[in-house]
């Protein structure tokens, strides 16, 4: 299993540097999650937990390096949790900085620290790992679409893991809104990452899954 799951990452960089085909960025998020997907159903197998495992295997199972519980900053505010002037956004000379996210996001404790008034679970589902679940795999796997917060094009060709735009037009809401770019390297090496630490038999589930926690 975990051979295949491998050479299912292998495919992915080989189809992110042919020429001549038709890859689209959700093309290779598709499998990339699909990888993270299964590595999360070996280790806690059943049904109706799928989002739980595959974000606590994410938060739990992943090194520092990943980030996988740090915070989006641009992913609160799009969300009304907070305002404008909390943000580096509230400089008018940042209006359309493109950020990496080690410019702006948070770790989840300083995030709790910064906001206390956001509900702490809503915090848990705008962390890395969340959104790579809601805003990625569900929306490319059920609709083969982005979530309308996301963007399939990165503003830079810096290395990061989450890259954000700056000013981009909501024609309804007649707002302004950031999208997040997660880079398809960073998702791929954290698949990786999460295949050579599966197990090779099930384990019993949390006591409380991470996103659940109070």
């Amino acid at each position: 299993m975990d051979a295949y799951l491998q050479e299912r990452l292998e495919l992915v960089k080989a189809l992110t540097g042919s020429e001549g085909l038709p890859v689209a960025y959700g093309d290779c998020v598709l499998i990339t999650c699909a990888v993270i997907g299964a590595c999360a159903a070996q280790r806690w197998p059943g049904t109706g937990i799928d989002s739980k495992r595959f974000v606590e295997l994410l938060v739990r199972n992943s090194a520092e390096q990943f980030r996988s519980s740090w915070v989006s900053v641009p992913s609160l505010l799009s969300s009304g949790l907070i305002a404008e002037t909390e943000t580096p956004y509230g400089d008018p000379t940042n209006e359309c900085r493109v950020f990496l996210d080690e410019d702006i996001d948070l770790s989840f404790g300083d995030a709790r620290a910064k906001y206390p008034c956001v509900d702490i679970k809503k915090l848990r589902g705008h962390c890395y790992a969340s959104l790579i679940y809601k805003s990625l795999r569900c929306p490319y796997a059920h609709e083969y679409r982005i979530a309308k917060d996301l963007s399939a094009m990165s503003a830079t060709e810096s290395a990061a893991r989450v890259s954000y735009m700056g000013q981009v037009a909501n024609i309804r809401s007649q707002g302004i809104r950031r999208r997040a770019h997660f880079h398809l390297p960073y998702l791929v090496e954290l698949a990786q990452h999460q295949v050579a630490l599966a197990t090779s038999s099930p384990e019993p589930p949390p006591q409380q899954w991470w996103c659940d926690m109070p």
